[in-house]
């Protein structure tokens, strides 16, 4: 029993040496310039300043994270688009192209404004002048209401898959900035897409490589797109979802909606609206078996939405249409 209790202090103090690790990294990235001339100039800083990879990883990140601004004129407009490339040869395509995204992630770091891709970018050649091997990972990212049950074939975000100590891990710069349109300047850092897992991040991001799912049984895009939306908060709400949710709720007038998850937080409080409330109403669960239900009464006579608040933050969206 004492060395079970050695072995547990060890493993929270580990724990508690790489939260402050992350914590020492920041603060000292906090006090970098706001501009850099060149990613070799911010690359020079960041090597001189940190000496492990996981170190210079989250330097790099906390600094984009909280320097780049979210581009939405651009987004809007599309020009933000590459330019097209003449196909010579498979190899002439891939050294241009390579040209082309380094010169695209230069001018989002002179700029300091950006989409996706530019964050994406910025991340990933900044980390190959550190030697940290680093891949960009183009997907979909799954945001509102209406996307679910329709399945898009063109990708629309980002993000990063980087290898540290032989292992790859996965971070979505963009969305940690907490950037919103109309706060365009306001960074409401989150570090929640920081080295995020796997099965948490496949729940809004997707990849067009399946690979990059980094999962032993990737899922399939109809998976995916039929989901329910998962908002930030429900990563750290206490909740998780039973396997293969639909995020398509069929239902009848003056009828339960019965929704169901392997895990809830008992401290916690959690409420829910439909589009049309004005109001939120509290949730209550019941446990049957291994399984947490929730019943919802709903009495609607029309198609909704139906949104989840763990406390007064929105964590989870469905879309509800009307069973005949």
């Amino acid at each position: 029993m004492k060395q079970l209790l050695t072995i547990i202090f060890f493993l929270f103090c580990h724990y508690i040496a790489i939260a402050q690790d992350y914590s020492k990294v920041d603060v000292i990235v906090s006090k970098y310039p706001n501009k850099f001339k060149s990613i070799t100039d911010f690359s020079d800083r960041v090597e001189n300043d940190f000496n492990t990879d996981i170190d210079k990883v989250r330097a790099v990140y906390y600094w984009i994270s909280n320097h780049i601004v979210y581009d939405f004129k651009s987004l809007r407009n599309g020009s933000n688009a590459y330019d097209a490339i003449e196909m010579k040869s498979e190899e002439q395509y891939q050294n241009d192209l390579l040209k082309m995204e380094k010169k695209y992630a230069e001018r989002s770091l002179k700029k300091q404004r950006a989409v996706c891709e530019g964050y994406a970018q910025l991340l990933k050649f900044t980390l190959l002048e550190l030697d940290i091997e680093t891949e960009v990972v183009s997907g979909f990212a799954k945001t509102f209401v209406y996307e679910i049950g329709k399945i898009r074939n063109n990708s629309n975000h980002a993000w990063n898959a980087v290898k540290i100590d032989n292992e790859w891990k996965l971070i979505d710069a963009t969305w940690s900035t907490g950037i919103e349109e109309y706060k365009p300047k306001v960074f409401e850092f989150t570090d929640t897409y920081f080295l995020i897992s796997p099965s948490d991040l496949i729940l809004s991001h997707l990849p067009t490589e399946n690979k990059w799912q980094l999962l032993d049984n990737s899922i399939t895009k109809a998976d995916f797109f039929y989901g329910p939306i998962v908002f930030e908060r429900y990563f750290n709400s206490g909740l998780k979802l039973i396997k293969n949710t639909s995020g398509i709720i069929k239902q009848k007038t003056n009828s339960f909606i019965e929704i169901e998850f392997d895990r809830i937080d008992d401290t916690a409080s959690y409420y829910y609206t439909f589009k049309e409330d004005n109001t939120s109403q509290e949730l209550f669960f019941q446990k049957k078996e291994n399984v947490y239900i929730t019943k919802i009464p709903f009495k609607s006579k029309r198609k909704t939405e139906l949104t989840i608040y763990s406390e007064f933050d929105a964590t989870l969206e469905y879309k509800i249409i009307l069973e005949k």
